[in-house]
């Protein structure tokens, strides 16, 4: 009897233990099992991403370019916040365009902008022609190219001209882009810049720039001129001056001939700016204020040489000469 009496004294004093740790660790077990559900529910949804973002004093310096993001599968990567689908230079967080519109759309238009003052050179549908490119196309006084999303085509040659202005060598045209970025708090500004484009660039390196597919390409012109070698006064031999234009207020530096020519010395070269005063220089011409077609010779003298006659051969002969 004893020993049932104490049997049943340590289960009940056992219960009560038992209680007494189930009630204080309640609190702690629920709090795990909430934890473990957010945790489950994050990896199960694909949308959930937790992140903690650092510390910003600059808040100008936290944002992405626009620019950064003109491809399609770039920009589902990554995320940005907004994005200018359908071309029409609006940026919208919920443009109505989709995939499917957006990405039909193969096509692209370049127009090469003739602005107040420009001519066509005479020329012109001949220069097209021999580039042997169908889509490049001249009406109305203007060239317009065609090219599908992707093509290396590269872009139409220069076919105008401006009194008292050569295009830029390297540059040869621009767009007007309005660069868009995003701060934080998703404001959005605004500035329009040029982006320059060297006469060999291939058009799909445009077809971020477009609006509504359409690209407008502007010639960058610079104050200077054309420069002429005259061919009749190399006699021959290669020009090693690769120099087609000049820009106003830079020096010119030839090279000189050094190739030999017979009976010739290479002495420099002559050069005239459209009708003024020939002047002669030996490897530099200043182009200050100047705009004017720049026409440039090569200068000759003939070789001399020394003629000794032997006395003793004319045997007390006179020399005739």
């Amino acid at each position: 009897m004893k020993r049932k009496w104490q049997l049943r004294s340590r289960m009940f004093i056992g219960l009560l233990l038992a209680l007494a740790i189930t009630g204080t660790s309640c609190p702690t077990l629920a709090s795990e099992l909430a934890k473990n559900d957010a945790s489950k529910d994050a990896v199960s949804d694909p949308e959930y991403v937790e992140e903690e973002m650092p510390e910003q004093e600059d808040d100008s310096i936290l944002y992405k370019s626009i620019e950064d993001y003109t491809d399609k599968d770039r920009f589902e990567e990554e995320c940005v916040t907004v994005f200018d689908y359908d071309g029409d230079g609006d940026y919208d967080e919920d443009e109505d365009v989709s995939d499917d519109e957006l990405y039909a759309q193969n096509t692209y238009t370049i127009v090469y902008n003739r602005e107040s003052g420009t001519e066509l050179v005479e020329n012109a549908q001949e220069i097209i022609d021999k580039c042997g490119n169908s889509n490049i196309t001249l009406k109305d006084g203007v060239v317009n190219q065609t090219f599908e999303r992707g093509s290396q085509d590269k872009l139409a040659p220069l076919v105008y001209s401006k009194t008292g202005k050569v295009i830029e060598k390297g540059n040869e045209w621009y767009v007007n882009y309005t660069k868009t970025t995003i701060g934080t708090g998703g404001r959005i500004s605004k500035r329009t810049v040029k982006v320059y484009f060297s006469a060999d660039t291939d058009v799909r390196d445009l077809q971020s720039y477009n609006t509504k597919y359409v690209i407008e390409l502007f010639p960058n012109w610079i104050n200077g001129g054309q420069v002429v070698f005259d061919e009749e006064s190399l006699k021959g031999a290669n020009n090693p001056n690769d120099i087609s234009v000049y820009e106003a207020g830079k020096t010119i530096v030839l090279k000189p001939i050094t190739e030999k020519v017979p009976g010739m010395k290479f002495d420099g070269w002559e050069y005239q700016f459209g009708n003024r005063k020939v002047q002669k220089t030996q490897n530099s011409i200043s182009t200050t204020n100047m705009n004017e077609t720049l026409t440039i010779r090569a200068v000759w003298m003939p070789v001399s040489y020394v003629v000794l006659f032997d006395k003793d051969s004319f045997r007390g002969v006179s020399n005739p000469n």
